[in-house]
């Protein structure tokens, strides 16, 4: 399994242009398109096809049909809630893979849990 933290953010840059200090952007910035308190669900690996968005504060969701059993890669633009992302088998959830707030993950397969997915939860 190959889990990626989201680079750092809100460092200042270190220079000085016409008298304008830079910054990089806040820490509460989206990850790759994914935007805060919200976790992402992609049918193809880095982030590509079809795209299902679900709040982080909702604590159980279930994927829409075009991501039912399809997902390939997802991230976790919550910044402090981790989540799961599973299926059910005989009757009860089991979770493929759990993933850290601002982490993501480009390709479930490294979990051994692509085309698999019916939900994510709070982990």
């Amino acid at each position: 399994m190959k889990l990626h933290r989201a680079g750092s953010v809100g460092l200042v840059v270190a220079g000085v242009l016409g008298g304008a200090a830079f910054a990089a952007a806040p820490a509460h910035a989206d990850i790759y398109g994914c935007s805060t308190s919200t976790v992402c669900i992609y049918e193809h690996t880095y982030r590509g096809g079809a795209k299902q968005s679900v709040s982080g504060y909702a604590s159980y969701t279930d994927l829409n049909g075009s991501l039912h059993d399809r997902a390939s890669s997802w991230t976790n633009a919550c910044r402090s809630q981790g989540f799961a992302i599973g299926e059910w088998r005989n009757g009860r959830p089991y979770n493929g893979q759990l993933l850290p707030a601002g982490w993501y993950e480009d390709d479930l397969r490294t979990a051994g849990f692509n085309d698999m997915a019916d939900y994510v939860a709070w982990a």
